[in-house]
């Protein structure tokens, strides 16, 4: 199920940054609102969502990792607010039914997922990757691209392992 509205205020230790949520078998999860600081980590991982909303002008502006995997996410218009988590470096969608990367790939070619580090997509349905996504990884190991400009996006790593991907040969491209 889709997990859509999140209360505004809730009692939490002060001192907390982190949320987890691992194991919810009924389809939707209740998250705690902070009052002390906003969330930097967020664990909704074996939940079985089907979608999300974030919202980067609430708790979530400051998320740094993004952990969705083991869920039951098919579509990334579903994680509404997805691409506004500027300070996001790691997200983890893996383990879901995932086979369209192109609102994720818009957000990295807009720049809005600049600190975005690692991503995580393995145990998908990925049948081919964006081409943004290829430019990425198209560059020397300093970042810069072909044209001699640095890349905006910090990605360093993405995990696609089983996937039903479909790469381009040496004599597609020749």
């Amino acid at each position: 199920e889709s997990l859509s509205a999140l209360p505004s205020r809730a009692t939490a230790p002060p001192t907390s940054s982190a949320s987890s949520t691992p194991g919810n078998r009924k389809g939707s999860a209740a998250l705690p609102g902070f009052e002390e600081g906003p969330i930097t980590y967020l664990s909704l991982s074996f939940n079985r969502l089907t979608g999300l909303q974030l919202s980067a002008a609430g708790a979530f502006g400051a998320l740094e990792e993004l952990r969705l995997s083991h869920n039951r996410l098919a579509k990334l218009p579903r994680l509404e607010g997805l691409v506004e988590l500027r300070r996001l470096r790691c997200l983890d969608l893996s383990h879901n039914l995932l086979a369209d990367l192109s609102l994720l790939a818009a957000g990295l070619a807009q720049g809005k997922l600049a600190r975005l580090e690692r991503l995580f997509l393995h145990n998908n349905r990925i049948p081919f990757l964006p081409l943004h996504f290829v430019a990425t990884f198209g560059g020397d190991a300093r970042g810069k691209d072909k044209a001699g400009r640095y890349s905006e996006c910090a990605l360093g790593s993405i995990s696609l392992d089983h996937n039903p991907l479909l790469l381009p040969t040496a004599d597609a491209t020749a």
